[in-house]
């Protein structure tokens, strides 16, 4: 029988996007150290206006869980746009519909929880054809079994796993890079005992 090479790609800065997937002030109550996800969700935000990388934004049924946490919003560009949703994949038709017009291959997904929202999210959009990479250390679910067995279903799929840090040098590639400064900072913002709670 013959077997498939997994398909290898990168992450490039003109033709990816980032998806922030449902990071809800009230998810707090149901996620253990969600604030560490939404602080690197935060550093993420500053680096996407960086490098002028368009982020799309999920909300789960607002009047239960809330708004996506200031520490986040604070940082989006002013025409930022979210979208709520009900169902658990962030590719509604609406979300599909933008996300076609940016004419990109390549979806960065970070955010909760990651046996639900992220991994029907990720299948979603490996159907539709597009390279999926998942940070693992933006990434959480309400048990660790759940998110370490996401982890492992996605991978399988083809889903490919990074970090933040591991990221931002790729799109990077080089400390010639015109914002390479900017994005060092961001590197370094990293909280105490950050990793720990991952």
């Amino acid at each position: 029988m013959e077997t498939t090479k997994p398909k290898f790609t990168r992450i490039n800065q003109d033709d990816v996007v980032f998806f922030q997937c449902d990071i809800q002030v009230k998810m707090a109550k149901l996620v253990p150290n969600l604030e560490t996800v939404a602080h690197n969700a935060s550093r993420l935000a500053k680096a996407a206006k960086i490098f002028n990388i368009p982020i799309i934004v999920t909300e789960q049924y607002i009047k239960a869980f809330g708004e996506t946490y200031p520490e986040i919003t604070s940082e989006y560009p002013v025409d930022q746009k979210s979208y709520e949703k009900t169902v658990f994949s962030m590719l509604t038709e609406e979300v599909e519909a933008d996300l076609s017009k940016l004419g990109v291959s390549t979806v960065v997904l970070y955010g909760i929880e990651a046996h639900v929202c992220i991994q029907q999210t990720a299948l979603d959009l490996l159907e539709k054809g597009y390279n999926v990479f998942v940070l693992t250390d933006t990434l959480l679910s309400s048990r660790e079994i759940e998110r370490s067995t996401a982890i492992v279903r996605m991978t399988q799929a083809g889903v490919q796993m990074t970090t933040l840090e591991s990221a931002l040098f790729e799109i990077m590639k080089s400390s010639k890079h015109e914002e390479f400064k900017n994005i060092l900072e961001i590197v370094k913002d990293v909280p105490k005992g950050c990793l720990s709670k991952l």
